[in-house]
């Protein structure tokens, strides 16, 4: 049993040596885009600002009053929702016009993280904003967001792959390569899904009454 996660853990740090290039860019993208996300909430206008505090105030409201959720309709639309993103990440690092579409999804994903969290902060207070941040938000993309890295991140590598070698037997391996990490991906992605549902949107429920 030990030596089998420690083999799965020599694997993992070998992929992130391999292609830290790779993922160190995606990262980056992805800060661009928090940081944009964030500045944008701090120089909203008072008018904008009154907006957001009715629709922060709106959505806890909903949260304290849905004590009978369709779980199963929710996690469907979720997980169609983020699969349909992924496979667009890695449909699009598939092939070589597609890295500026990587890049600009990642960017917008880190846009929305931030500009949610943003919100969320600047509309309820350091602390239960935080608070509904970490709950609502962050738990789930503690796994959905190193997904979608590491499948832009696997393109990323594919598409330097097939710049630099023009052998079709390395590209295909390359392709093969690519396909399997975004599978893994994709289950991530998946398991996101079912965090945000089934944990976060309970854990919600039950605090949005200190709220």
């Amino acid at each position: 049993m030990r030596r089998n996660i420690q083999r799965k853990n020599q694997i993992i740090i070998k992929y992130i040596q391999d292609n830290i290039k790779e993922i160190t860019t995606i990262c980056i993208i992805f800060l661009i885009g928090i940081i944009f996300g964030v500045m944008l909430v701090n120089n909203v206008k008072q008018e904008g600002k009154e907006e957001l505090k009715t629709y922060v105030n709106q959505f806890v409201e909903n949260i304290k009053q849905e004590n009978n959720l369709d779980t199963f309709k929710i996690l469907k639309e979720d997980t169609k929702r983020d699969l349909f993103l992924g496979i667009m990440i890695w449909i699009a690092g598939s092939t070589v016009v597609g890295i500026p579409i990587v890049y600009g999804i990642i960017g917008y994903r880190g846009f929305c993280f931030g500009y949610t969290i943003g919100t969320f902060i600047a509309i309820l207070g350091s602390k239960q904003g935080i608070l509904i941040s970490i709950i609502g938000v962050a738990l789930q993309n503690l796994i959905f967001i190193p997904s979608i890295i590491l499948i832009a991140a696997s393109g990323m590598k594919l598409y330097k792959t097939t710049i630099k070698d023009k052998k079709k037997e390395n590209i295909k391996l390359g392709i093969c390569k690519h396909s399997i990490i975004s599978l893994i991906g994709l289950i991530g992605i998946m398991l996101s899904s079912i965090i945000e549902v089934c944990i976060s949107t309970n854990l919600l429920i039950f605090f949005a009454k200190y709220i």
